[in-house]
């Protein structure tokens, strides 16, 4: 089974929700400075979680690519493709998240909080207007 090289859509939106997450990340990391709470436990954490976010929303772009080319009478199957890659991403979010509360040189809260950046990325786009909401 071959890999598919990600279509344009895929790249352009994965790329606008990096951008997101890279601001979102610093402005969190000045709030934690803001407050003296800024360590590298907490850049590590938060730069690791962010990866992962970005990570987790290419693979989602990657899946709906995916599913987008099958024939309608594979409708089953591109269900539960759906739902096997969603878990699968979850599952690999919670082990990230358990690894980042368990090591030492980690924080795991801010391992865990750029983890919603992607959709603070996608309401901002929606409401300033610069994608519609589907």
């Amino acid at each position: 089974m071959g890999h598919e090289k990600p279509q344009e859509t895929v790249v352009r939106e994965t790329r606008r929700i990096a951008v997101g997450e890279g601001i979102l990340l610093a402005v969190m990391l000045i709030v934690y400075a803001i407050i003296g709470r800024l360590t590298l436990a907490v850049v590590l954490g938060g730069v690791i979680g962010g990866g992962y976010a970005v990570f987790n929303f290419f693979m989602l772009g990657m899946t709906v690519q995916k599913i987008a080319g099958m024939k309608e009478e594979n409708e089953e199957l591109a269900r539960m493709q759906m739902r096997s890659s969603y878990n699968m991403r979850m599952v690999g979010m919670l082990i990230l998240i358990v690894i980042a509360f368990a090591l030492p040189f980690l924080d795991g809260l801010a391992c865990m909080i750029p983890m919603v950046f992607p959709r603070l990325t996608i309401l901002a786009l929606q409401v300033t207007g610069k994608v519609k909401d589907q």
